[in-house]
């Protein structure tokens, strides 16, 4: 398993694969491609996929006009998940100013918008190799981490999960005729019992491993 983002993005899969190792990971190209928000967000809405609603701003005088008529509050974020964090909660439009003019300043070349919403929030996670998969377990954070989210998620609701976003996304990661293998993370947020994702990964958050590892029944 490769685990750590240093390992996803140093050709680490295609170094095994050519020695005849097997190696459970996704490719440079396809882990490199999830660790951007704006394309990550833009993959999921193209794929009409549930969404939180969001924007992409490459110039500052167009972030700043779209917060002019936002629904504060909002989140402003960096453009890559490997930076060092940037990740804003909003609730005045002076607030946003400060904070995009400084995004800009410190030469981030791109940011995205997110609409706040006070939702149910959780991360599930699937092992899979595009053919078959493991949906590993549903985590929630409230002060500690914990396997099952502080709401039931019944039958219906992860078999929608699957159907409508699990399989939509691998279908998206699977160009080119290559195969996506790895850790699906998807980040979903419940509005009114409905599910928005909000974000995709292609790694285990380390707490989430550790957590997987000590609390499932599943040989990974």
């Amino acid at each position: 398993f490769a685990l750590s983002s240093k390992a996803q993005s140093s050709e680490l899969k295609e170094i095994f694969e050519m020695n005849g190792i097997n190696v459970f990971a996704s490719s440079q190209f396809q882990f490199e491609n999830l660790l951007s928000r704006c394309a990550t967000k833009k993959m999921i809405y193209k794929n009409k996929i549930p969404i939180s609603k969001f924007a992409v701003f490459e110039k500052q005088n167009l972030a700043l006009d779209w917060c002019k008529t936002a629904d504060f509050p909002i989140i402003i974020k960096s453009d890559m998940k490997d930076e060092i964090r940037q990740n804003f909660y909003v609730d005045t439009y002076l607030k946003a100013q400060e904070i995009i003019e400084k995004l800009f300043e410190q030469g981030f070349e791109k940011i995205v918008v997110e609409q706040e919403k006070q939702g149910h929030c959780f991360t599930s996670y699937f092992l899979t190799d595009s053919i078959s998969h493991v949906h590993l377990a549903n985590l929630y954070k409230n002060k500690n981490l914990r396997v099952c989210p502080d709401f039931q998620v019944s039958q219906k609701m992860q078999d929608e999960i699957f159907e409508k976003f699990y399989l939509r996304i691998l279908d998206a990661l699977n160009y080119e005729n290559e195969p996506f293998s790895g850790v699906l993370k998807l980040d979903f947020e419940v509005i009114d019992n409905e599910l928005f994702l909000n974000d995709v990964s292609a790694k285990f958050k380390t707490s989430d491993f550790i957590l997987l590892l000590n609390a499932l029944d599943v040989d990974i």
